[in-house]
């Protein structure tokens, strides 16, 4: 019979993917991901392995803000892990982690920016911060306190517009879905923006 190892590339990867997602534990009940990543970090693979199953690797401060933001399992982190494995899993597309990367942010802000607003989405998020940018701070002061205000609301509109497949259209020059390198760099921008409101580097002053 054959074995794994001389299986077709593409298709032992995905048998190890299918095993992390679907076999959590070894035998010695040590969690299947943690071993193998183990071994592929030390092999210099492209691949990682998560309990989400595999992943492309990305740059480590990026990847380990993520897995700090997934630590806490609630909504934004649920919303933000989706996101990245199909950003960067075995079966990437790009409307799916472009949409879970907004819903992150959103699930982040809404709090914070419009806790009355059950029905809260990233327009009216944004809107909400241009209206009134003396409402909220941000930590970092490069600028006037509203200026650096519009420029956290300035990531999220980029985000916001940038999603060309939110709605149809019958503008031709309008492309029908975005491109996986533009999901990714969405995935990305969310990662920061949730990482900033959840360390406390947006908030809003209670006016």
């Amino acid at each position: 019979p054959m074995r794994l190892s001389q299986l077709p590339t593409e298709m032992y990867l995905d048998v190890i993917d299918y095993r992390l997602r679907h076999y959590r534990r070894t035998r010695f009940n040590v969690p299947i991901h943690e071993d193998l990543e183990d071994i592929l970090k030390k092999g210099g693979s492209a691949w990682r392995a998560t309990e989400r199953g595999l992943e492309r690797r990305v740059e480590e401060t990026l990847q380990a803000t993520a897995e700090s933001i997934f630590e806490a399992g609630d909504h934004p982190a649920s919303y933000l892990r989706d996101a990245w494995h199909k950003a960067w899993g075995r079966n990437p597309d790009a409307s799916g982690p472009y949409r879970e990367a907004v819903r992150a942010v959103e699930a982040a802000y809404a709090p914070i920016v419009s806790p009355k607003n059950d029905r809260a989405t990233l327009g009216t998020i944004i809107a909400d911060i241009t209206n009134r940018p003396s409402k909220f701070q941000v930590r970092l002061q490069g600028d006037a306190p509203d200026a650096n205000v519009e420029r956290v609301a300035g990531m999220m509109r980029m985000l916001w517009t940038s999603q060309l497949d939110r709605h149809g259209t019958a503008d031709e020059t309008v492309p029908l879905t975005v491109t996986l390198e533009q999901a990714q760099d969405a995935v990305a921008l969310a990662t920061t923006l949730v990482h900033l409101a959840r360390q406390g580097g947006f908030t809003a002053d209670g006016r």
